[in-house]
C-alpha cells in the first residue's frame, strides 16, 4: 500500500473515531451548564469586626448584606479564647491568679503556678471542652467551686462549634460553613462537627491530621458534608478526603490583596473564577467601609448573572462520563498517532519518534489514559503542519486539526479529580518543548542524511536576517517564560488592567494563541528562505500546543475553553495576516532600497 493511501484511510478512520469524543464534548458541556450554582459567603468574624465599628447589630449589617445576594455564613471553629471573652467559662492563669490571692490573703494550696484553671459560667461548656482533649488534668476545690487543672495553657485551642450561633444563622436564612482546626490531642476528632452544609478546614492540614488513622476517620466523618477545597491553599491530609468525598471549589482572596484592590477589581477576579474554573462557593469578606462592601456584591451578583450563574446553595461537583465513548476515543487517539508516523522522510524515523511521544507520555502521566492524552496534545499540536504546510490556508487546516485532537484530550483525560483539579493534566510543560522538535523532524528532506548537513552548514545567512531571528528569539522567549500565573517575566500594571478589562466583557484568549498564529502565517506566505520560514512555522507550533494546553484546564468548562481557543484564533489570525501585509510591504520597500543603493554605488563608481 503506497504511503498516500495509507494517510487517506487513517484520515477518514481519524475522522470517523472523533464522533464519540463530540459526543463526550457535549455531555460536558451540558454538565456544566447544569452545575451553575454558586454560593457567596461571608466571613462572619470580618462581619462582627465591621458592625462594631460602625455601631451596628451584627444580625442586621447581615441582612443588610443578604439582600445584595450573600447566602451563606462562614464561621471558625471558636478558641478557648473566644469562649471566654463570652462569658461561657473562667480561665485562671495559675501563677497570675495565686499572687492575686495571697494579696487579699485567701487560700492558695490548691493552685500551682505553673497550672491553668477552667470551669464552665453556662453549664456544661468546660467539660465539653474537657473531654475534647487527651491532656491530663485534675478536679480542684477553690471557694466551693469545681475547677479543672492542666498543666499547660489551653486558651488559644480549639473548643467545638457554636452551636446556638449555628442555629440563628440558620434561622436568619443562611447555609453555614464550618472551619474547624487541627489540634495534635483530639481526644476524637471530627466527633463534634455540626450538622452544616460545608466542611472548609482552617490553616494548613485538615483537623485528625495527626495520625493515619484520625485521617481515615476523618475521610468516614465527612462523608455526609461536603467539605471545601480552596484554590492555592494546601492542606495536609484534605487530599484523602475529597478524592471520595462530596467536594466543592472554593476561592478566596487574602484580607492583605483585597485591600490594595478596588471593590470592582476584585468582585472581576471572584467572577472570572466561578466563570472559568468552576469555583462554586466563593469565600468572601467585607470591605473596612459598609459602601466598598456593598459595592462590591453588587459588581458580583451583576457579573454572575452575566455568565448564565445563579446564586445559591451550591452543591457537590460529581462528574462522570460514558465509559464506552471514553473508551471508543482510544481509536482517534491511536490513528491521530499512526497518521503522524507516515509523515516522516523514513518509515523508521516515524515509528521510531511515535513509539518515543508515546513512551515519554506513558512515563511522565501514567500508563492509562492521561498518558495517552497527554501523547495525543502533543501530536495534534504538530499534526496539521506535519501533513501541509504549502498554502496561507494550511495555517486554517492545522488549527483545525489541532482542535480535533483537543476533542481527544478531553474524552480521554478528564474525571471528575481532573475537574476539581486535584489531579492537574501532568506534562503540560511538556507541550511547549516537544512539538517544535517534532515538527522538525518531519521537514528533514528524504536524503543522504550527509548530504542535508552540508547543505545547512554551506545555507547562506545575512547579518539582517540573524539580527530579525535574534528579535523574535527574544519576542518568543518571553512569551513562553510568561506561562502561568507566577513566573519572573510578569505583567505590566497597564496590561494587568487591559486584561481585566478584557476578560470582563469576552472570553480573554491565552497571549501566546494571540501572538504565535503570525509566525506561521507569515511563513506560509513564503517571504524569506525556506529554511527561516520552516523556523517561523516551529514556532507557530507553540501557539498551538497553547491552544491544546487550554483544554487540558480541565476545571474549565468546557465551552469556555472553546469560546478561549475561538476568539485567539480569530484574533490571533487577523493580527497574523495585518502582520503578513506589513512584513510584505516592509520586505518590498526594503529590497526596492537595497536595488537603488546598489544602483547608486556602481554609478559612483
Amino acid at each position: 500500500m503506497q504511503k498516500k493511501q495509507l494517510q487517506f484511510i487513517l484520515s477518514i478512520l481519524l475522522t470517523i473515531s472523533l464522533i464519540p469524543a463530540l459526543i463526550l464534548a457535549w455531555q460536558r458541556i451540558a454538565f456544566d451548564r447544569a452545575y451553575n450554582v454558586v454560593g457567596l459567603t461571608i466571613d462572619y468574624g470580618d462581619v462582627v469586626q465591621q458592625a462594631r465599628e460602625n455601631g451596628l447589630e451584627t444580625n442586621v449589617l447581615l441582612k443588610r448584606y443578604q439582600a445584595l445576594g450573600v447566602n451563606g455564613v462562614s464561621i471558625y471553629e471558636p478558641s478557648l479564647g473566644r469562649l471566654v471573652q463570652n462569658d461561657m467559662v473562667l480561665y485562671r492563669e495559675g501563677s497570675e491568679w495565686r499572687n492575686q490571692r495571697l494579696s487579699l490573703r485567701l487560700d492558695v494550696s490548691q493552685i500551682e503556678s505553673k497550672e491553668y484553671y477552667l470551669r464552665s459560667l453556662k453549664t456544661g461548656t468546660a467539660e465539653k471542652f474537657i473531654a475534647k482533649y487527651q491532656y491530663p488534668s485534675r478536679k480542684v476545690k477553690i471557694d466551693g467551686d469545681t475547677w479543672t487543672a492542666f498543666p499547660l495553657n489551653i486558651l488559644a485551642l480549639p473548643a467545638g462549634p457554636d452551636l446556638e450561633q449555628i442555629a440563628e444563622l440558620e434561622k436568619l436564612g443562611f447555609y453555614v460553613v464550618y472551619r474547624p482546626f487541627e489540634a495534635g490531642a483530639l481526644r476524637n476528632p471530627g466527633a463534634d462537627f455540626p450538622k452544616v452544609p460545608f466542611i472548609v478546614f482552617a490553616g494548613d492540614e485538615i483537623t485528625g491530621n495527626s495520625t493515619d488513622q484520625n485521617r481515615q476517620l476523618m475521610v468516614e466523618r465527612t462523608k455526609n458534608t461536603i467539605t471545601g477545597m480552596i484554590e492555592s491553599v494546601d492542606q495536609d491530609g484534605l487530599e484523602e478526603i475529597i478524592k471520595v468525598n462530596p467536594t466543592v471549589r472554593v476561592f478566596a482572596i487574602p484580607a492583605a490583596w483585597q485591600k490594595k484592590l478596588v471593590p470592582e477589581e476584585s468582585a472581576s477576579k471572584f467572577i472570572l473564577a466561578a466563570r472559568e474554573r468552576n469555583h462554586r462557593l466563593l469565600y468572601l469578606r467585607p470591605y473596612q467601609r459598609i459602601d466598598d462592601t456593598e459595592t462590591f456584591f453588587k459588581a458580583i451578583t451583576a457579573g454572575l448573572e452575566r455568565a448564565d450563574l445563579v446564586v445559591g446553595q451550591p452543591t457537590a461537583l460529581e462528574f462522570r462520563q460514558s465509559g464506552l465513548l471514553h473508551r471508543l476515543s482510544f481509536f482517534g487517539a491511536l490513528f491521530g498517532l499512526a497518521l503522524f508516523a507516515t509523515l516522516f522522510p523514513w518509515w523508521w524515523l516515524g515509528a521510531g519518534t511515535a513509539i518515543g511521544v508515546l513512551g515519554i507520555s506513558l512515563v511522565l502521566a501514567g500508563f492509562n489514559a492521561k498518558g495517552l492524552a497527554l501523547c495525543t496534545a502533543l501530536v495534534f499540536s504538530v499534526l496539521g503542519f506535519a501533513l501541509a504546510r504549502a498554502k496561507i490556508l494550511d495555517w486554517a487546516r492545522a488549527t483545525g486539526i489541532t482542535l480535533m485532537g483537543a476533542f481527544f484530550v478531553s474524552a480521554l483525560g478528564v474525571s471528575r479529580n481532573e475537574v476539581l483539579a486535584i489531579e492537574p493534566f501532568a506534562g503540560v510543560g511538556l507541550l511547549l518543548v516537544l512539538p517544535p522538535v517534532l515538527l522538525g523532524l518531519t521537514m528533514i528532506p528524504q536524503q543522504d542524511i550527509r548530504k542535508t548537513i552540508r547543505e545547512i552548514w554551506n545555507t547562506p545567512v545575512s547579518l539582517g536576517l540573524i539580527a530579525l531571528m535574534a528579535f523574535a528569539g527574544a519576542a518568543l522567549a518571553l512569551i513562553v517564560l510568561r506561562r502561568g500565573n507566577d513566573t519572573g517575566a510578569g505583567i505590566t500594571e497597564a496590561e494587568a488592567k487591559a486584561r481585566v478589562a478584557v476578560q470582563d466583557s469576552i472570553i480573554r484568549p491565552r497571549s501566546k494563541e494571540l501572538a504565535l498564529h503570525a509566525p506561521g502565517i507569515v511563513g506560509l506566505a513564503g517571504l524569506f528562505p525556506a529554511w527561516l520560514n520552516n523556523i517561523l512555522l516551529m514556532a507557530t507550533v507553540i501557539g498551538q500546543a497553547s491552544l491544546m494546553g487550554s483544554f487540558t484546564h480541565f476545571h474549565t468548562p468546557f465551552l469556555i475553553s472553546l469560546l478561549r481557543s475561538v476568539n485567539g484564533i480569530a484574533f490571533g489570525g487577523a493580527i497574523g495576516f495585518v502582520i503578513l501585509v506589513v512584513v510584505w510591504f516592509g520586505k518590498r520597500f526594503f529590497t526596492q532600497w537595497l536595488e537603488q543603493e546598489q544602483k547608486s554605488s556602481h554609478k559612483t563608481r
